[in-house]
């Protein structure tokens, strides 16, 4: 499966266990504008506090 986020091209994976927290290399950047058509499984928030959905492309 392909994952897109906004802006960043490495990101990690929120909420799939604290345990076992994954990362996303090399992401292709993709605008949210399908965001509605895609499943959100994952919301990334950085240092400064701005929210990326990580979707499935």
């Amino acid at each position: 499966m392909e994952y897109a986020i906004a802006k960043l091209k490495t990101a990690e994976i929120v909420g799939m266990g604290a345990k076992h927290l994954a990362q996303i290399d090399k992401i292709c950047a993709k605008h949210l504008a399908d965001t509605n058509k895609s499943t959100i499984f994952a919301l990334y928030i950085n240092g400064y506090g701005e929210r990326y959905y990580i979707v499935q492309a």
